[in-house]
């Protein structure tokens, strides 16, 4: 991914996919998607940071993305995922989806 002064650009680096991930990425902290200039809808890019069972819908409905990522947010504790929590994001995640078009 290339950006220059906070605007994510495709092709710059030869990319099909671009990661919008945190400041901090791998943190688990949530950042303030309104505001941004975010690519936009249609183009193939993923959100991350801070996503988890309880915020993907509003993130996806904010951002519009093209996919999700998840790491932390679906860890019962560091480093240990949990299938109940991996089931819940991935119907919320597709559940938003489905309502954001």
């Amino acid at each position: 991914m290339a950006v220059r002064d906070g605007v994510p650009r495709y092709g710059e680096r030869g990319e099909d996919i671009l990661l919008l991930d945190a400041p901090v990425p791998g943190a688990g902290e949530v950042w303030d998607r309104t505001g941004k200039r975010l690519p936009a809808p249609g183009r193939r890019w993923l959100l991350a940071g801070g996503l988890d069972p309880h915020n993907v819908v509003e993130a996806v409905r904010t951002a519009r993305p093209w996919g999700v990522d998840v790491s932390s947010g679906i860890e019962i504790s560091r480093g240990v995922k949990s299938p109940e929590l991996i089931t819940e994001f991935i119907v919320a995640a597709r559940g938003a989806r489905t309502e954001s078009g």
